[in-house]
């Protein structure tokens, strides 16, 4: 049940997560990725490149790089960063991307007050060891803890999405099948 496949059809489920403790001038890319990355950076600096744009990032960053964007980065030479990283997907990923990108002037970099409390879940990820679904399950666990900690500390437009009079009639009905009701009971809900 942990295949990239199962968890990019799942609603939103952790790809993988880790730390990279960088050389001067370490770089990955250019290249395209399947999934959505968020790196934590925690010492020094670099640069994001994602299609012609370059942006900057530092101690108390993250670096959001989209699903199927060709990116690149790389570590300062004289200031070599540290981060930790984690890459999630699935059905609702896009979303929890785009609310991350619309909350920063710069889009894909973001400054954090308290980026050890991201760190911390990350490590606790890296040191697990157990069956894979229990992995799977506790990956997820914390990616939505991650997930959560970041909407609630930036700042971006939540548009809630209204809902036509068959969606409610079909939630009714969706949730109440097993009861008796009738027709009267459907038209005042």
């Amino acid at each position: 049940y942990t295949s990239a496949v199962y968890k990019n059809n799942s609603e939103l489920a952790l790809y993988s997560a880790g730390f990279e403790n960088c050389a001067p001038n370490q770089g990955y890319g250019p290249r395209i990725r399947p999934y959505h990355m968020i790196h934590f950076v925690t010492n020094g600096e670099g640069i994001l490149q994602i299609d012609q744009d370059e942006f900057k990032f530092e101690a108390g960053n993250i670096f959001l790089i989209p699903a199927d964007k060709i990116s690149y980065y790389e570590s300062s030479e004289k200031n070599p960063c540290t981060y930790f990283w984690a890459n999630f997907l699935g059905i609702q990923s896009e979303n929890y991307m785009q609310k991350f990108m619309s909350a920063s002037k710069q889009k894909y970099i973001l400054k954090l007050s308290e980026i050890e409390k991201f760190t911390a879940i990350i490590t606790d990820i890296l040191n697990w060891q157990g069956s894979p679904t229990y992995l799977y399950l506790m990956g997820n666990s914390l990616l939505l803890r991650i997930l959560s900690y970041l909407i609630n500390e930036i700042t971006f437009t939540e548009k809630l999405e209204k809902t036509s009079p068959a969606d409610d009639l079909k939630f009714y009905l969706d949730m109440h099948y097993a009861e008796k009701f009738q027709l009267r009971d459907i038209a005042e809900k």
